[in-house]
């Protein structure tokens, strides 16, 4: 009897190791074996955790609730934010460069001094502080900034097609403006833009 009982208690100890391993790799998955960093996260709920700091490099945040969530200076190159939720989340001076916002809601969130160069933030409701950010190259096409605080932000080669503003709206100096590209018409007559493209035909 002792004897079975033992391997009895072995047994347990091995399907309990075993269920541990697989959950902990259902949670945490790398997204390619040649890359340590890409996670794939796969828990939604983030409201009001503490990344600030944190290497999550091509992290998978998709639909992701991340309410309140500090991300001050973390390390999220890459990462995929599709459809997340930000409201009020505060990411200063966080590497987001070639991250991917698209349809997130990024609305009273911090970005002063994020780096969010090549970024694409299609359809982005991006009603957020992002004093002094770096904008060059990412992609606002559609997105919303009414009541958005874009003073001192590098546009430089940022694609403004059909974005949404409105009169709350803080623009950085016109001649900034200017290096973006698809700037909408209206935008230019509102800040003074002069047109300088080629005549067409």
């Amino acid at each position: 009897m002792p004897n079975k009982k033992r391997s009895f208690n072995i047994g347990l100890f091995v399907v309990f190791s075993i269920s541990t391993i697989i959950v902990i790799s259902f949670w945490f998955l790398p997204l390619n074996a040649n890359s340590r960093n890409l996670l794939v996260l796969r828990r939604p709920n983030f409201r009001a955790a503490d990344f600030s700091g944190a290497n999550l490099s091509g992290a998978n945040f998709r639909r992701a609730n991340l309410r309140g969530a500090d991300l001050r200076g973390a390390d999220l190159r890459g990462a995929d934010f599709r459809r997340a939720y930000f409201r009020v989340a505060d990411l200063s001076r966080a590497n987001l460069s070639g991250a991917n916002f698209r349809r997130a809601d990024v609305s009273d969130v911090i970005l002063c001094e994020a780096n969010l160069n090549k970024a694409d933030l299609r359809g982005v409701n991006l009603r957020a502080n992002l004093f002094g950010a770096n904008l060059s190259e990412a992609n606002l096409s559609g997105a919303d900034l009414s009541t958005a605080d874009i003073r001192e932000v590098n546009l430089s080669g940022a694609n403004l097609e059909n974005i949404k503003w409105d009169d709350e709206t803080r623009w950085p100096d016109p001649t900034e403006v200017a290096k973006a590209k698809n700037i909408p018409e209206a935008l230019k007559q509102q800040l003074g833009i002069i047109d300088t493209s080629p005549a067409r035909g």
